[in-house]
C-alpha cells in the first residue's frame, strides 16, 4: 500500500480509511454505555499516508460497559489492518482523574487541539487551558517516553528493525517530537503539528534525512544509515537538553542518586578509566539496596550499532549507559511505573518548583514542601495499596528529613523503614493499622521535618 500511495491509488486507500471510520464509528456508538467516540492522532489531524498512519480511536464508556465496546471493537479490528490493535478507552471518571494529574497535561493539551469528535457527549471542553508553566512536568515526561520508545522499538526488537516502513516512520516522528519539545522547553512555543515544524527545519542540521524519509515516503532503503543518523541526532540532542534544562527556570529537580553496589563495566577493545561515583551525578533511578546497577561509561559515544550490541549483552539487566556527566539512558525497557523507581515520571508534581539552586538536596526541599500535608486520599483498592502509599510518604519524609543535615538516607525496605523512624522517635503504625493511625502519623512526621527557607 505504502509503494502505490503516490499515484492515483491514494484516492482509493483514503475512501477505505474513511469506511472504517465510518463503519466503527457506526458499531461503537450503538453499544450501550458509550458516551463519545473520537479520532486521533495523524488522521484526525488530517495527515493520512497510507500503509504508514493507524486509526487510532478513543472512548468514553460506562465502567460496567468496558469490556464489551473492547470485545466489540477487537472484532472490527481483525478485518480492518488500520485499526490501532489497542482501543483508548476511558470512564468518565478515569479521563477526570487524568485531567487532575500533571504528568498527562500535555498530551490532554494535544487531545484538546487536534482530536475530533465522532459522536456524543464531548468531554474535551473539561480540559483547562494550561499555560506552559504548568505543562513543564508533562513535557519532561515526554521526553523519557519518546526515549524509552527508541529504546524497546528500535533497540530492544530486531524484527522491527527489518520493517523499513516503521523503522523510517518511527525516525521522523521521534526526530520531530524531539524539535516540537525543544521549542516548549526554551521557546515557551507549544505545537502539536509535525508539518509546522518540518518547515521550520529547512535549514537545520537534520533538515536532509527528515526531507529524505518524507519524500521518500518511508521508502528509503539504507536503513542503517538512516538509524546511525537518528541515533546521532538523538544523543547530540538529549546531552545538549540534560545540560540546558539544570540552568532553565523550571528545571526538573530529577536528581535521584545511584545507591547500593555500582558495577562499571566495559565492553572488550574499549579504552576506560573507571570513576567513583559522587552525590552530584544525575543518574534517575533509585535501586533496590540489594540490586547491581550496570552502568557503562566509554570514552566515545557507541554507535547505534553497538548500542544494540550493549543492549544484547545486558540481557535486561538494569543497565545504563552514561552519554555525558550530566546524562545516562537506560538500556533495558523499564516500565515508567516501577515501584523501585522514584522518578519524575510518577508523580511530577511533587518534583516540581522554583528551583533556581540545583544543589543535591534541592529535590528533597520541594519534596517535603509538596507533601507536607500528607494526603493519603486516592483510588486505593486494596489494603496493599494503602501500605505501599504509606511506606512512600516515609520514605520521602525521611530523604527530607536526612536532606536537612546535608545526607542522603534512602531506605526501600519496609522493616528498615520501621527501624529508621523508630530510632528518630517515630515508631510507625502496625499494618494493621495504617488506614486509622497511618495519616495523623505521616502529619507529625512531616512536621517534624525543619522547612528550609523559601
Amino acid at each position: 500500500m505504502v509503494s502505490t500511495s503516490i499515484g492515483p491509488l491514494r484516492t482509493l486507500y483514503l475512501s477505505y480509511y474513511r469506511l472504517v471510520l465510518w463503519w466503527t464509528n457506526r458499531v461503537l456508538s450503538k453499544t450501550p454505555g458509550v458516551w463519545s467516540i473520537y479520532v486521533r492522532r495523524g488522521v484526525a489531524k488530517g495527515h493520512i499516508v497510507p500503509g504508514v498512519s493507524d486509526l487510532d480511536l478513543a472512548v468514553v464508556v460506562e465502567p460496567s460497559e468496558r469490556e464489551q465496546v473492547a470485545l466489540r471493537y477487537s472484532k472490527i479490528s481483525r478485518w480492518a489492518f488500520i485499526l490501532e490493535d489497542d482501543l483508548e478507552i476511558y470512564t468518565p471518571e478515569s479521563f477526570r482523574q487524568k485531567i487532575s494529574k500533571a504528568a498527562h497535561r500535555y498530551r490532554l493539551s494535544e487531545a484538546k487541539a487536534t482530536w475530533k469528535l465522532l459522536w456524543g457527549r464531548d468531554f474535551l471542553c473539561e480540559i483547562p487551558n494550561w499555560p506552559i508553566t504548568e505543562l513543564y512536568p508533562a513535557l519532561y515526561r515526554e521526553v523519557k517516553i519518546w526515549f524509552q520508545l527508541f529504546m524497546a522499538t528500535l533497540v530492544l526488537r530486531a524484527d522491527l528493525r527489518d520493517d523499513g516502513v516503521f523503522v523510517n516512520s518511527f525516525c521522523y516522528k521521534f526526530l520531530l517530537e524531539l524539535k516540537k519539545l525543544e521549542s516548549a522547553w526554551f521557546e515557551n512555543r507549544v505545537s502539536f503539528s509535525r508539518e509546522e515544524t518540518f518547515r521550520e527545519l529547512e535549514t537545520h542540521d537534520w533538515f536532509p534525512l527528515l526531507s529524505k524519509l518524507k519524500l521518500s515516503h518511508f521508502l528509503e532503503v539504507n536503513l542503517e544509515r538512516t538509524l546511525e543518523e537518528t541515533w546521532r541526532f538523538a544523543v547530540e540532542w538529549l546531552v545538549d537538553f540534560s545540560e540546558q534544562l539544570w540552568k532553565h527556570p523550571y528545571g526538573c529537580s530529577d536528581q535521584n542518586f545511584l545507591l547500593g553496589k555500582v558495577l562499571c563495566e566495559v565492553l572488550p577493545s574499549e579504552h576506560y578509566e573507571p570513576q567513583p561515583l559522587s552525590l552530584e551525578q544525575r543518574v534517575c533511578f533509585l535501586p533496590k539496596e540489594s540490586e547491581t546497577i550496570r552502568l557503562l561509561r566509554y570514552q566515545q559515544r557507541p554507535s547505534f550499532r553497538q548500542l544494540v550490541q550493549i543492549a544484547r549483552r545486558s540481557k535486561g539487566a538494569r543497565t545504563y549507559l552514561a552519554l555525558s556527566p550530566t546524562c545516562a539512558i537506560s538500556l533495558c525497557n523499564e516500565p515508567e511505573s516501577s515501584s523501585r523507581v522514584l522518578i519524575a515520571c510518577e508523580s511530577p508534581e511533587v518534583f516540581w518548583g522554583p528551583l533556581k539552586t540545583m544543589g543535591p538536596t534541592a529535590v528533597f526541599w520541594d519534596l517535603v514542601r509538596r507533601r507536607k500535608s500528607c494526603s493519603l486520599k486516592g483510588a486505593l483498592r486494596t489494603e496493599s495499596d494503602l501500605e505501599h502509599l504509606f511506606w512512600s510518604h516515609c520514605r520521602v519524609a525521611l530523604l527530607a528529613r536526612g536532606a536537612n543535615h546535608g545526607e542522603l538516607i534512602a531506605l526501600h525496605k519496609p522493616n528498615d523503614l520501621k527501624v529508621a523512624l523508630t530510632q528518630l522517635g517515630h515508631p510507625p503504625p502496625a499494618s494493621a493499622q495504617i488506614e486509622k493511625d497511618g495519616p495523623p502519623f505521616l502529619r507529625r512526621l512531616w512536621a517534624s521535618v525543619t522547612l528550609p527557607q523559601a
